[in-house]
Order: C-alpha cells, then sequence, then structure tokens
C-alpha cells in the first residue's frame, strides 16, 4: 500500500515535467526542427555526406549511389551514436551506440559519417596512442556494423581531433585529418575502396608546402569525376591563409596546395576561425573550383543552382542564407524555436535528393546539449 502511495505521488510529481518535455519536442518539431536522438544529451552532430554529381557530369564519369537513409551521427559522453531516418523521412528510428572513445572532453570535433548507396562509414577521434581516428562501417544502410577498427596507427592525430571524411564518385571513402608527429604539424589522409573494410596507408597531401599547418580545423569536399578537395589553414612566414589541395584521382594524389584566401594583414597566431568548403555542382561551368566560405562553424552547400550557407552569429545564434545561381543572398526566416536557439558545431550535408539540404547542430539549454536538425528545399 505505502509502496503504491509512493508510486503514485512520485509519478503525479513527475507527469508535469514529462508532458512539458514531451510538448516541448513535439513543438520543436512542429516548427521545422528535427531531434534525431530526441531529448538525449548528445553533442558535436554530423551527417553522412555523399559525392555531388551532376547530369553533365555523367558521361566523363561513374554516378554515386545515393545513401537510402538519412544517417546523423553525435557524441554522448564517451560513446558514438547513431540514428537513422528511412527514405529521408523525418523520423528516425532508436539510437544505436557503435563504439566508445576516450578523451572526449579535449577534442573539438567530434565524429563524422560518409553515405554511398547501403554503405555507410562513422570515423572519431580517440585520445589512446598518441591519438587515434576509430572507423566503423555499414553495409546494410546502418542495421548491422563490422568492428570498430584504427585507419591511423602509423600517423597520429593532432589533439584537438580535427577529421574530416567524404565518399567519391566511385566509392572510395576518404578521411584527412590534422596529424602530429614528433611535434611536427602535417595534413594526412587514407582511403578505403572497399567500402571501410580495410584502409590505405597513411599518406601526406603537404609534404612540399610551404609553411607548417595551423592547429585548425580542416574541411573535405567531394566533386564530380572522383574530385577531392581538402582545406587546411597554413603558417607561411606572418600570413596564416586557407589553402586548398586537389585531387582529380579520388585522393590518391594531390598537386601542391593553392592559397583561397588571404587574412587581413599579417599576424603570429593562428585564428580558430574554421574554413570550409564545397563543390558546386556543375562542374562543366565550374571546373573543379569549390567554393569558400569563412566563419565562425560555417556550413557550405551547393545543391543543383543553389548555394546554401551557414554560421554561428557572435550571439550565438544561427544564420542561414541561400542564393540561386545569378540571384541576391537571401536571408532565410527560422522558425523562432530555433532562431532564438543558443547553437554550436553546424554542418550541411544534401538530402536524399538533389534539391535539399540539411543542416544539424548541437543546441544547448539548461537541460545540456541535443542535436537539431533543419531541412532546406529547393526554392525556398
Amino acid at each position: 500500500m505505502i509502496r503504491r502511495a509512493v508510486a503514485a505521488f512520485l509519478l503525479a510529481a513527475a507527469s508535469p515535467w514529462l508532458a512539458s518535455a514531451q510538448e516541448s519536442r513535439a513543438a520543436l518539431e512542429k516548427r521545422g526542427l528535427v531531434l534525431p536522438f530526441g531529448d538525449e544529451p548528445v553533442s558535436q552532430p554530423s551527417i553522412a555526406r555523399y559525392a555531388i554529381w551532376s547530369t553533365k557530369a555523367l558521361e566523363a564519369g561513374p554516378r554515386p549511389a545515393q545513401p537510402t537513409a538519412l544517417h546523423v551521427v553525435g557524441q554522448r559522453g564517451a560513446q558514438i551514436v547513431y540514428a537513422s531516418s528511412p527514405e529521408g523521412s523525418r523520423r528516425f528510428g532508436s539510437a544505436q551506440v557503435l563504439f566508445s572513445v576516450e578523451g572526449a572532453a579535449q577534442h573539438r570535433r567530434g565524429p563524422r559519417a560518409a553515405a554511398t548507396g547501403n554503405d555507410v562509414v562513422v570515423t572519431a577521434p580517440d585520445g589512446r596512442d598518441g591519438g587515434r581516428i576509430v572507423a566503423m562501417a555499414s553495409h546494410d544502410g546502418g542495421c548491422t556494423w563490422d568492428s570498430a577498427i584504427v585507419i591511423n596507427r602509423e600517423i597520429p592525430l593532432a589533439a584537438p581531433g580535427y577529421h574530416d571524411s567524404i565518399v567519391t564518385t566511385s566509392g572510395a571513402f576518404v578521411v584527412a585529418w590534422l596529424s602530429s608527429t614528433k611535434g611536427k604539424l602535417g595534413i594526412h589522409l587514407s582511403r578505403s575502396t572497399d567500402a571501410g573494410r580495410t584502409w590505405s596507408a597513411p599518406s601526406r597531401i603537404d609534404e612540399d608546402a610551404p609553411g607548417e599547418p595551423c592547429p585548425s580545423p580542416i574541411s573535405i569536399t567531394a566533386g564530380p569525376i572522383d574530385r577531392v578537395v581538402v582545406l587546411h589553414r597554413r603558417a607561411v612566414k606572418r600570413t596564416r591563409d586557407l589553402q586548398l589541395s586537389y585531387s582529380l584521382d579520388a585522393g590518391k594524389t594531390f598537386g601542391a596546395p593553392e592559397r583561397a584566401d588571404a587574412t587581413e594583414g599579417e599576424t603570429d597566431e593562428c585564428p580558430a576561425e574554421e574554413g570550409v568548403v564545397s563543390h558546386a555542382d556543375d562542374f562543366l561551368m565550374n571546373p573543379c573550383k569549390p567554393v569558400v566560405g569563412r566563419g565562425c562553424s560555417p556550413a557550405l552547400q551547393c545543391i543543383e543552382w543553389q548555394t546554401w550557407f551557414a554560421r554561428i552569429e557572435s550571439n550565438d545564434r544561427l544564420a542561414i542564407r541561400w542564393h540561386a545561381k545569378g540571384g541576391p543572398l537571401r536571408d532565410v526566416a527560422l522558425p523562432p524555436a530555433l532562431a532564438n536557439a543558443r547553437v554550436s558545431n553546424v554542418m550541411a550535408a544534401l538530402g536524399r535528393t538533389s534539391l535539399e539540404v540539411w543542416f544539424a547542430f548541437e543546441m544547448r539549454d539548461e537541460r545540456g546539449p541535443r542535436v537539431g536538425l533543419w531541412q532546406g528545399w529547393e526554392g525556398q
């Protein structure tokens, strides 16, 4: 009798909080936001990306297989968690714990993901052995997973955990990272041509470049006909410019880095400001020349004839803009629940069609971090 009374009291006390939490989630989704992990305290989100192609590129190279679902990963404490939405719907299944990492609190970048067809590869930084990159692959759209493997035992990942991943039009998965070997920073890369089962020995892509890399974030993108571009910041004399390294063979070889922009004046410090890069879809009109955006934690994605750009403003609010080819840059009116939220770690990726883009970001309030998604589409 006493147990029943206590249980009834606790249920009555918790009911308003549970109702408000459910209403909060429903209200967010009604306003155009999606919470793939619900109210779980998940941070550092990433959407699986795949290679951009265009109809004009089909005669010149392979057309990549589009993912069979929208794949999202994040970090919950030391756990790397995964959720998917079949056929790109707005409803996600239960979160899966893929593997655990060490030193997560020191990493400034969490897990990344890439996908083509039913193949999905998730990577994440791990603090063991001087800096690991742990990878796990699925070959059935995220239903089952291979065992986790380390892809960079010979070349450690630098402490901030800066790495990025993509898949090329021919299906090669590519991971690039800021490395640290005997106190020297570099940009290294590893490839998998068997859907993440095995990985090539790490190769350095900036060995002949002037100066040395900054301890700043890096970004990688894949374009039509196996084009890959890695964006990183280098310290050359007293400049700290963004540099672009190009590959025309799915990341097998790279040319010398080219300067993407110039910083204002000279400085002895590497800016924490990130760069971001995305291929334009129509490579014939804009051959191998990516669009570069700058800002605090920016996100950039080109889809068909549109370019979408997001950044975190100084007040921790998310701002999203887009423009069509030849048109003006337009501000996107975000739903109030998102426009007024404190946001960080934003990234962009294509949806399951070439006419939509998804933004993933970390939202914070008194309950801690949550992962949110927002969808943009043609002509919005």
